[in-house]
């Protein structure tokens, strides 16, 4: 009994396909013969269909299957109708219509969302210029629309807190505030918030990180305390001793906001291999904070951070660690920080003006610490890991 296959293989005649004429034509750019393609046509088509050597000449030379010449450009189709196995081209010559509707469409969209970008933009621009109003005042949802544009590189800080210009949060004295954005090559800053003339709270502190300044984040602390839905990263311990403070009128005698560690970066300046993106300047910020913590837990004291961790994701930070620790644990009387109030590079206090009676923060710089520190690119590439 012969095979159905078989059967059909014996037939003396066969229309090729669209598709099938298809192949045969890229055979030809692929530098084949005429006789090896007609070979591996029969092997393709598991020889069910056959066609012959002088076929393919054919074919290759436009006397039969005579080929128009117009396919799109994006999914190769064929220029025709549905009933011939083609795509219309009604537009575009070389786009058949279905791709010219998706690139329509995305055309569409891009054009949009650069209108909308536009639009925020000059709205963040009206709102900052006019005294009166701040970004907190927008409708939710316009300032959930700026958070999630990447083209508009604004913190939740931003968009959540209230202003920093705020009487209780000015700077004011001879030593300006050297932890804000404002600074010029101004990367982030390491902070901690421990506490005076509390006996209970004397080992207590939170270690954080900000790259938006450290009075603004202190605000967007104090702010977020109030109210237990909004999000913290200090444990619900640390946002019940700030909303109680900040009820009682005693953040400024109670709180000492500790600038650890100042970073300064030029990566305008910088080479190609030096330069840094946002990903990785959080990172780096996040490193430094990390060490500060861990610095701090080995010395005794009760962290307040709700994401305080010993970071092990990358086997470089491991061996870092275990250094550290190793060397930690031979001299712990040496590297245990006892006092906190003389470590880093200053602290901020508020304090009244004798003038005007105003209270506004004010930051002292330790004589010892000197300018700002200056990262060089050395010390960036060996603490960043790749």
């Amino acid at each position: 009994m012969t095979r159905k296959d078989r059967a059909r293989a014996k037939r003396k005649s066969h229309k090729l396909t669209a598709r099938q004429v298809q192949w045969i034509r890229e055979q030809k750019e692929l530098g084949l013969s005429t006789r090896q393609t007609a070979k591996a046509f029969q092997l393709h088509y598991h020889y069910v269909h056959k066609v012959t050597a002088s076929t393919v000449w054919r074919i290759w030379n436009n006397q039969i299957h005579k080929d128009t010449g117009v396919f799109c450009r994006l999914c190769n189709a064929k220029k025709g109708t549905p009933t011939t196995g083609g795509r219309p081209f009604s537009v575009l010559p070389d786009v058949c219509d279905p791709c010219y509707k998706i690139l329509d469409q995305t055309k569409a969209n891009a054009k949009k969302r650069i209108s909308n970008t536009e639009i925020r933009q000059r709205l963040i621009k009206e709102i900052g210029e006019d005294p009166d109003l701040e970004l907190m005042d927008l409708p939710h949802y316009i300032r959930r629309k700026i958070y999630e544009d990447e083209n508009i590189l604004l913190q939740r800080e931003d968009l959540l807190r209230t202003s920093p210009k705020n009487k209780r949060l000015r700077t004011t004295g001879s030593a300006a505030d050297p932890a804000t954005k404002e600074n010029k090559h101004w990367l982030g800053a390491v902070y901690a918030l421990h506490f005076v003339g509390i006996p209970e709270l004397e080992k207590s502190v939170y270690v954080g990180q900000t790259q938006s300044g450290v009075l603004s984040r202190f605000a967007a602390h104090v702010q977020d305390a109030k109210s237990p839905k909004r999000a913290s990263s200090g444990t619900p311990y640390f946002q019940k001793i700030l909303a109680e403070l900040d009820r009682t009128g005693k953040l400024g005698a109670a709180i000492r906001i500790q600038l650890l560690n100042n970073i300064f970066y030029d990566n305008e300046n910088a080479g190609h291999e030096y330069k840094l993106d946002e990903k990785e300047k959080k990172q780096f910020i996040e490193i430094e904070e990390q060490q500060w913590q861990l610095r701090l837990f080995l010395s005794g004291y009760t962290l307040l951070n709700a994401s305080f961790k010993v970071p092990t994701w990358h086997p470089a930070l491991q061996v870092v660690l275990h250094k550290q620790i190793k060397e930690w644990l031979a001299n712990p009387k040496e590297r245990n920080i006892t006092d906190l109030s003389n470590v880093g590079h200053g602290y901020y206090t508020l304090e009244k003006n004798e003038c005007s009676g105003r209270e506004s923060w004010k930051f002292y710089k330790f004589d010892e610490c000197g300018d700002p520190r200056q990262l060089t690119l050395e010390e960036l590439e060996e603490q960043i890991p790749e």
